[in-house]
This record gives C-alpha cells, sequence and structure tokens, in this order.
C-alpha cells in the first residue's frame, strides 16, 4: 500500500497541517529546548509528510514469490544469519 503525498487528494490541506506541526514544534524548543526531541521529531515529520519512497531498497530486488524453491532454501539460511548478527532470535 502507498501512502505517499502524491496520493494525497488535497496537496494545499497536507502542506497547512505540516507548517502548523513546523510552529508548534519550534515553540515546543523554544519552551522546552530539548533539541533531541525535536531532531527525532523533525525526522518523523519529514517522513511522514515526505514525497518519497520508505528508502532505496523499496523499489529493487525480487517479489518473494517470484522465487523458486530452490532460491528460497538457499536464501533462507543466509537471512537467518543476518538476522541473528543484527541481534534478532529466530
Amino acid at each position: 500500500m502507498t501512502l505517499y503525498v502524491d496520493n494525497c487528494p488535497d496537496k494545499d490541506k497536507l502542506e497547512i497541517c505540516r507548517c502548523h506541526l513546523l510552529i508548534k514544534l519550534m515553540e515546543v524548543l523554544r519552551e522546552t529546548n530539548n533539541k533531541e526531541f525535536v531532531k527525532n521529531t523533525l525526522l518523523v515529520i519529514n517522513s511522514l509528510y515526505g514525497n518519497y519512497p520508505p528508502d532505496y531498497y523499496n523499489s529493487v530486488g525480487s517479489d518473494i514469490a517470484d522465487l523458486t524453491s530452490e532460491e528460497k532454501e538457499t536464501l533462507i539460511p543466509h537471512f537467518k544469519i543476518e538476522f541473528n548478527h543484527a541481534g534478532g532470535i529466530l
């Protein structure tokens, strides 16, 4: 499911909402001087209101449904190793 800004029926309202959020965020910064919170919130706002796909890998690669059984059997052990190195548990 794609939820990018291009799919928003009213881009003007979306931009107004984003601007209001930024103004409120600057008020929070002035009142609290919590730069870390503001920085993280800016990242979230940018990711929610930005006009770009989630990341480069979102649009490259193969769909798992297109892989053969042999390809899946070859790849899954590699994925498990990578997942465990990243701190995950399988």
